[in-house]
């Protein structure tokens, strides 16, 4: 996991990340998909860049303040297990995020997350469009 904070800027590139431990054991326990950490947080008015990356299980979880807002953008990725920006990013405050020329394998359902759906294609969604 990455925890960025503060006034940097950071440029993540061919990121793979896999669905390994976002179910089967790790689920049947006590956990629920909503237990599994983001893969990155955000925060203090960083600026994260995340492009040509395969990304699986909870995204990302991005905080701002009124003085310091944080902004993430993906480019050119894929989103697959367990991972759809339409709900596995979250900002509060003056944080928000955009995903630019990317791909979503949006799950069957939570009691099939292995087993996705037709692809969808997201040309340009900004953080306010996805809600």
């Amino acid at each position: 996991m990455f925890d960025i904070n503060g006034e940097v800027n950071v440029r993540i590139s061919s990121m793979l990340t896999t669905g390994m431990g976002l179910s089967g054991d790790h689920l049947a326990k006590e956990n629920t998909p909503g237990d599994i950490p983001p893969l990155i947080k955000v925060s203090g008015g960083a600026m994260v860049l995340v492009q040509s990356s395969l990304i699986s299980g909870k995204i990302a979880s991005i905080a701002g303040s009124g003085s310091e807002p944080s902004w993430m953008e993906f480019n050119n990725c894929r989103f697959r297990i367990m991972a759809d920006p339409r709900k596995d990013i979250y900002c509060e405050g003056s944080a928000s995020f955009a995903i630019i020329n990317s791909i979503v394998y949006p799950d069957l359902s939570e009691k099939e997350p292995m087993r996705a759906q037709p692809a969808v294609f997201i040309r340009d969604y900004r953080s306010g469009e996805l809600k």
